[in-house]
Order: structure tokens, then C-alpha cells, then sequence
């Protein structure tokens, strides 16, 4: 009641501000239950949310319904922007995720001509839900950024900044990259707790449960997820207590107590079905058949696993419907259905690719298509200028011609010179007002055109600097090269563009340490695109599949990117990188390295440098030739590595305009030696923009040194 007071009180101020400004040019007509109803509005969106928060979706949707249509009747603009989101919302919860996207967009149309910073916060992070829950994460987290500027500009710790963090660490988490993950959820857990927000806890455990299991943690995850549901219950969520069942039927799946996970995969069924959560009602069944499989009850499992496939289908969930297909192939292999193993692992197969491609290719395609559209608008615009200039040129040249007539008739015609004058004169006049008329059009048109073309601009480049936030987003942080590879460190890095094609990644493995630096084929927008693919990849290989043998990495990474831009023999498609990988065994002292097109340097008293091998990753070329090899090397303390890519010796420039060269970086290097690793970077910094003096720089640049 307080807030509705709070909202009235708001609302009256501002029509008082409007009156004192603008009442003297023109008097505002209200209804006269304007001010009534507007808070009427207020009351059944906050009661519709109240609903949802409840569980009744139902309810929720027939309150939202009569808000929408009172906001409507009248023409309260913010009223049916809360509404339309309101409604969105509800259509997420009942699994209609396209319904629920149209309708929120509905809604940030109009929170962004009212410049209503709060519902375009709102509005994003529901077609961010949407689009996560749906299995396209690259576009679910664009919105998710977009939402996250607004909240840091608010500097208000709302419910939605929660949800962001939450859910940009959810993201993460499903790209496999753990870590950061984590780092997101405990952000958002640390806000929470400070600002005592326990609905918000409850979703957060919530979170941390699923990434313990991930981990295979699953006492934690269990303690997460009890937590979760007691807070839950606390504030009468109904929603976050519901889903408990299935957590605890999960973990204790996992723990092969197939007897109690049964039970709480039922219990589960049962509220979802209830409560009509459809894209829950496939998990479940998913999960129940699993469970029934363990225990022996095929053909039960079966026909449960193929009513969560129809279910899933209807709901259009791609990554759901990839996990049952490949759920439904173990099942028949297990009971020797080989043949119908074959075509559902066919099916599984083709999903997994159909996803690949759309998560790593969608906003590439997007990009390039802005920047062909831009290329496209300049060289109309050229074409029309050219055509303005020449009829302006064709007008002079006709009204010269016109003057030169005047001037013979006047000396032979005599009286009639008068007349004619008078007739040409007029007619020169109409044709100089009508070429004047041509030439302030022409001017406008253009002008009109350059303010489009500013603006597209403008877009493209908003649009590559949220490409950035995301790749900053998965590159390793300070911490964790502290933490996996070494305290004492620098990375000099220099994108020549916003986005880079070069990247860096590490990971660690038992006692080994893998460390990566990497340049893309390209720079800028297609660059850092097929550093995102690496990135995946990377984290596939090692993080997955617990590869540490530096070859064989290159060995799966060339034919994973290979697959995945459809790289044949002989088809010309050369993308891909060059590539060091460097694995650090701390307890034998080892350093084993594989470039692809790359060298790696270390001092340990003398500069030596490892070459790698003189082919890169990915590429049609060569597909049959490549064979990876490996050095390894004893270290001593102290003993530094420094990896680069080929952008800072590339770098042209010096008093000759020259390429500066792998020569004189290993001369510098052996100069700089007595240096902390701090001064060592700052001086490589200093060195290269004083080479490159005024010449625009050629590629992107990164110089890593760790000191062991």
C-alpha cells in the first residue's frame, strides 16, 4: 500500500512539473478518474505478481489480462509497458518462450520512449530468460549485458541485478566454463546477503547446488539445495520450493540411490504437471526415465523418454530435445536395439552441430550483415551524389548556352533584341530557381542520408562493444593465472580493433598446468568470433576430455575447427590460427611446448627459443600432412617464458618504415632481462608505440611473460 502511495505521490509531482512548464502553451485534459485508475493499474500488477510469486500462474495471467486492459482504456503508457512485460513473464513460466519474447519486446519499445530506465531492465531480463531457457545462450546473454548496464548506471541493487548476475553465471556455467561461473553466482550471492534479499538467496543456492553437481560435489550440493528450499519456504515461494523434488531426485541419482530418487523424481511430476511447467514436465520425465533404466524397467523407460521427446519437440527446446536424443540411444544400446541406438545417436549428432552453429555463428552472421548493409547505403549514396552533381553541371552548361544564344540574336535581330531579352531573361530566371530548387533538395536528401549513415554507425559500433564485454567475459582473469600458472606475470595486450582475434586461456589439470596464446585468422569482428570457437573448444578438450599431452591438443583441436567450419579437402576456406600451448608439470619441472606457427622463448640464464611447427590450425591446406610434434625442457628457478603472436613484430614502423622483426624482439628481450616482470611490459610497451610513432597499427598484439 506504501509503494502504491509512494508510485501516486510520483506521478502527482510529475504532472505538477509538466503544468508549471508547459501549461502556459497548452491545458492538459484528464479523464476524471485518470489518477484513480492509474493506481487501480498499479494494484493488479503488483497482485498479478504476487500470483506468480505464489505459483498461480493461472490467476496471475486473468489479473495481468484486466491490468493490460484498464492500462489500455486509459492510455496509461507505463501501465500497459508493466503489463505486456507482466504477461511476458507468465508465458515464460507456462514454457510459451516465443509468446513471451513478442510480448516483452512489446514492452521495451515502449520503456525506451518513455526512457524508463526500470522496465527496460525488467523487459531485457525476461527475453534474456527466454532465449537461455529456449538453448540460445549467445543471444540470451546479449540481453542479459545489455540489462546489466542499465543496473550498474542505476546504482540501485535491485531484484533484476540479481538475476542478471545469476544468470550470466548460468551461462556460463552451461558453456562449461566453471569458474567463472562461480565467480558470477558468489557476486550475486555476496549482494544478496548484504542487502538481506532471502528471495533471491533461495535461487542463488539454488544455482550453486546445480554447478556442485557439476562438479560431482554432492554433499554440497545437497546442503545448496536444502538451504534453497528452507529459504524458500520461508518467503512462500512456490515456484523455487517446487523444484526441490527434482534436485534431490537428481543427486540421488547420481549416488546410484535409485530407489529415493525415484521418489522425488514423482513427487516432482506431479507439482510440474500441476502447475503446468511444461518445459519442467520433459526434465522430469527425462530424469524418471534415466532413474527407470538403472533399475531395470525398459520398456517403462522407454515410453517414458518418448513422451519427454514429443514434449520437447512441441516446446521447440533444442538443447533439452538433444539430451533426449542422446538419452534415448544409450537406452537402446543398453537393451541391444543397435539399429535404433544408430538413428537416435544420428539425430543427437545432427542437434549438437545444429546448436554449435547457431550459438558460435548467429551473432557473427548478424554483424557482417550490418557492416555489408553500411557498405551497401555508401555506395548508393556515392552514386547519387554523382548523379546530383552532373545534372548540375548539365543545367550550367544549358544555361550557357542559353546566354550565347541571347548574344548572337541581339546583334543581327536589331528591335526585336528587347523582346527576346525580356523572354530569355524570365526563362534563365525559372531555370536558375528551378536548379537552386534541385541543388537545396539534393543537399537535404544528403544530409538526411549522412545522419542515417551516423546512426548505423553508431549501432554497429554499440553492438561490437557488447561483443567485447562478452569475449573479456570468458578470458582468463588475474586471479586465475595467479592461481593455476604463476604469481609473477605480465600480459601486454593490444586489439587493433575493439574486439581482438588473438586470445589467451589456461586451465589446470592434476598437477599440470595448460596455458595457451592463440591468433585467429583476421582481426576485429571475424577475429574474435573465431576466438570464441577456440575458446569452446579449448575448454572440450582439456576441461572435458582431461587432455594435457600438448600435441595431441593441436592434434584434436585442428580437426575439431575443421568439422566446424566445414573445412574439406580442396574447398578454400583457410580459417583458423596460429597457436602456442605450453603445459607446466610443477612436480617433475617440466615445460613441454607445440606451436603451430609460433615460437616460444625462455631464460633461465640464456635466451633460447623453441620453434613450433610450420603449419596452423584449421585451414583446407595440408589437411593430410599436419603431424604436431613436442619439445620438453627441465626448468630451473628462476626461469621465464614469454609467448607472443605476431602481431607486435609485424608492427611496421622505425625511422625506415620497416616490419620491427623476431630479431630485434629477442635482442630486446635479452636487454630487458634484468628487469622485474613489470618493468619488462612497461618497456615493451614503450619500445612498440615508440616504433610505431604515427602508423596506424597493422594487427592485434599479445606478449605474455610468467616468471617461474
Amino acid at each position: 500500500m506504501k509503494k502504491i502511495r509512494f508510485q501516486l505521490l510520483l506521478f502527482l509531482l510529475f504532472l505538477l512539473c509538466y503544468e508549471l512548464t508547459f501549461g502556459q502553451h497548452r491545458k492538459i485534459v484528464y479523464s476524471p478518474g485518470y489518477i484513480a485508475d492509474t493506481g487501480k493499474v498499479n494494484t493488479l500488477i503488483k497482485a498479478s505478481s504476487d500470483s506468480i510469486f505464489g505459483g498461480k500462474l493461472i490467476a496471475a495471467m486473468s489479473i495481468a489480462e484486466s491490468a493490460h486492459s484498464l492500462a489500455d482504456k486509459i492510455k496509461y503508457r507505463k501501465g500497459i509497458g508493466l503489463a505486456l512485460n507482466l504477461k511476458g513473464r507468465i508465458l515464460y513460466r507456462t514454457a510459451s518462450f516465443d509468446s513471451a519474447i513478442l510480448l516483452s519486446k512489446k514492452a521495451l519499445v515502449l520503456a525506451l520512449d518513455l526512457n524508463d530506465s526500470v522496465l527496460q531492465s525488467s523487459a531485457y531480463l525476461n527475453i534474456g530468460n527466454s532465449y537461455f531457457t529456449k538453448g540460445n545462450d549467445i543471444i540470451a546473454i546479449e540481453y542479459y549485458f545489455k540489462g546489466l548496464a542499465i543496473e550498474e548506471k542505476l546504482r540501485v541493487q535491485s531484484s533484476n541485478l540479481y538475476g542478471f548476475l545469476n544468470n550470466i553465471g548460468g551461462i556460463l556455467i552451461n558453456q562449461k566454463n566453471y569458474k567463472k561461473g562461480l565467480e558470477y553466482l558468489l557476486k550475486s550471492k555476496s549482494i544478496a546477503e548484504e542487502t538481506h534479499n532471502t528471495k533471491r538467496l533461495a535461487t542463488i543456492y539454488h544455482n550453486l547446488g546445480s554447478l556442485y553437481v557439476k562438479f560431482e560435489n554432492y554433499k554440497e550440493a545437497r546442503i545448496c539445495f536444502e538451504k534453497s528450499y528452507h529459504l524458500a519456504k520461508e518467503m512462500n515461494d512456490i515456484y523455487t520450493m517446487n523444484i526441490h523434488p527434482s534436485d534431490m531426485a537428481e543427486v540421488y541419482r547420481l549416488l546410484k540411490q535409485y530407489d529415493t530418487a525415484y521418489y522425488y523424481a514423482q513427487q516432482n511430476l506431479t507439482i510440474v504437471k500441476k502447475n503446468g511447467f511444461k518445459d519442467q514436465i520433459a526434465v522430469t520425465l527425462m530424469t524418471l526415465s534415466n532413474i527407470q533404466m538403472k533399475l531395470g524397467r525398459f520398456k517403462e523407460a522407454e515410453k517414458v523418454i518418448l513422451e519427454a521427446l514429443d514434449l520437447s519437440k512441441e516446446l521447440k527446446t533444442e538443447q533439452v530435445t538433444k539430451d533426449i536424443y542422446q538419452q534415448i540411444a544409450d537406452l537402446y544400446v543398453t537393451i541391444g536395439n543397435y539399429e535404433k541406438a544408430y538413428d537416435y545417436f544420428k539425430l543427437f549428432s545432427n542437434t549438437k552441430d545444429t546448436i554449435l552453429n547457431k550459438e558460435n555463428s548467429k551473432l557473427i552472421t548478424e554483424i557482417n550483415t550490418k557492416y555489408t548493409t553500411e557498405k551497401k547505403e555508401k555506395e548508393i549514396e556515392l552514386l547519387k551524389k554523382n548523379e546530383a552533381i552532373q545534372k548540375l553541371e548539365l543545367a550550367k552548361r544549358k544555361n550557357e548556352l542559353e546566354r550565347q544564344r541571347t548574344v548572337s540574336i541581339g546583334v543581327f535581330v536589331g528591335f526585336l533584341l528587347l523582346m527576346v531579352v525580356a523572354i530569355l531573361t524570365f526563362s534563365r530566371y525559372r531555370l536558375k530557381k528551378k536548379a537552386n530548387d534541385q541543388l537545396q533538395t539534393a543537399y537535404h536528401l544528403i544530409e538526411e542520408k549522412n545522419s542515417t549513415i551516423e546512426k548505423s554507425n553508431r549501432m554497429i559500433t554499440d553492438s561490437i562493444t557488447y561483443a567485447k564485454r562478452i569475449q573479456d567475459a570468458i578470458l582468463p582473469s588475474d586471479e586465475d593465472i595467479k592461481r593455476l600458472v604463476s604469481e609473477d606475470f605480465f600480459i601486454f595486450y593490444k586489439p587493433s580493433q575493439i574486439v581482438s582475434g588473438d586470445f589467451y586461456w589456461c586451465s589446470s589439470q592434476q598437477h599440470k598446468t595448460i596455458f595457451v596464446v592463440a591468433d585467429c585468422t583476421g582481426h576485429g569482428v571475424p577475429g574474435a568470433f573465431m576466438s570464441m570457437i577456440g575458446n569452446t573448444l579449448l575448454n572440450e578438450i582439456v576441461n572435458e576430455q582431461k587432455i594435457t599431452c600438448t600435441k595431441e591438443i593441436a592434434s584434436l583441436l585442428d580437426k575439431k575447427i575443421i568439422h566446424a567450419l566445414h573445412q574439406d579437402e580442396g574447398s578454400e576456406k583457410y580459417d583458423g590460427m596460429d597457436i602456442s600451448i605450453c603445459c607446466i608439470d610443477k612436480i617433475e619441472r617440466q615445460i613441454t611446448f607445440t606451436g603451430a606457427h609460433h615460437s616460444m622463448f625462455i631464460h633461465d640464464g640464456l635466451l633460447r627459443k623453441l620453434k613450433g611447427d610450420p603449419y596452423a590450425i584449421g585451414g583446407a591446406q595440408q589437411q593430410n600432412m599436419k603431424v604436431f610434434t613436442s619439445e620438453t625442457i627441465n626448468y630451473t628457478n628462476p626461469s621465464y617464458l614469454y609467448l607472443l603472436t605476431d602481431g607486435y613484430c609485424d608492427q611496421s614502423g622505425g625511422p625506415e618504415n620497416k616490419r620491427f622483426s623476431y630479431k630485434r624482439f629477442e635482442e630486446f628481450l635479452t636487454q630487458i632481462q634484468p628487469f622485474s616482470l613489470a618493468e619488462q611490459k612497461e618497456k615493451l610497451e614503450q619500445l612498440f608505440e615508440n616504433w610505431k610513432g604515427e602508423t596506424k597499427q597493422r594487427d592485434d598484439v599479445l606478449v605474455i611473460g610468467i616468471k617461474y
